[in-house]
């Protein structure tokens, strides 16, 4: 955040009434200021230029270039401003490829300015914000993925392979042999993987794998 702790917001949408409505319903609100609105990308490109936004309320549904692309392009940077896509688009896929772009927040374009507004917040706080206005088959598949991806975060991709290893009924000796490392290094692999997801025994690692998808169900 600048210096003042003021959050500052570009607003991006293609419909003029909408970007009009979402600044003046952030108009006033402490701690946060709409420093620039743009209707597509070729916009936000401009302000961007000349602006350092804290945070983004982008439509997800734009012409010629998708929100889900300009997150894309834009989290591909080293310091990258928060985005909170705008949507009034049920479409489960859709919001799943927006999360895996990078978007950080979700907000349904029928949602009252303090949903906005809390959105706003709670992204600033490294969080990921899911509107509950969102269908509900669409608030829990994006919770659901957001889990999955926060997990796996924090497991290395040798730690899963060796979860999943364990998790489908292999010894220490034959995840050794399989991934072609020594034994001892599998029983560390797996006591710093039962540290990091906070499990008591084997059975908690399992279900924890079966959860994930990680188990080969017959």
């Amino acid at each position: 955040m600048n210096e003042s702790n003021t959050i500052k917001v570009i607003i991006v949408d293609d419909h003029e009434l909408v970007r009009d409505g979402l600044e003046l319903g952030l108009m006033g609100q402490n701690g946060i200021e709409v420093i620039a609105t743009a209707g597509d990308y070729r916009g936000l490109e401009k302000e961007m230029s000349e602006k350092i936004p804290d945070v983004i309320l982008l439509d997800i549904d734009l012409p010629q270039k998708s929100g889900i692309e300009i997150t894309k392009s834009i989290k591909s940077n080293s310091i990258a401003p928060k985005i909170v896509m705008i949507t009034g688009n049920d479409q489960i896929n859709y919001l799943e490829m927006a999360l895996r772009a990078g978007a950080n927040g979700f907000v349904s374009k029928s949602s009252r300015k303090e949903i906005v507004v809390e959105a706003i917040q709670q992204v600033m706080r490294e969080n990921i914000y899911i509107d509950y206005n969102l269908s509900q088959d669409v608030y829990q598949s994006l919770k659901n993925k957001l889990d999955l991806h926060q997990d796996e975060k924090e497991l290395s991709e040798r730690e899963i392979e060796i979860l999943k290893g364990f998790a489908n009924g292999l010894t220490y000796q034959q995840i050794s042999d399989e991934l072609h490392i020594s034994k001892k290094t599998v029983e560390s692999h797996k006591a710093l993987i039962s540290k990091k997801l906070n499990t008591k025994n084997n059975a908690d690692l399992i279900k924890y794998a079966i959860k994930k998808g990680f188990v080969k169900l017959d």
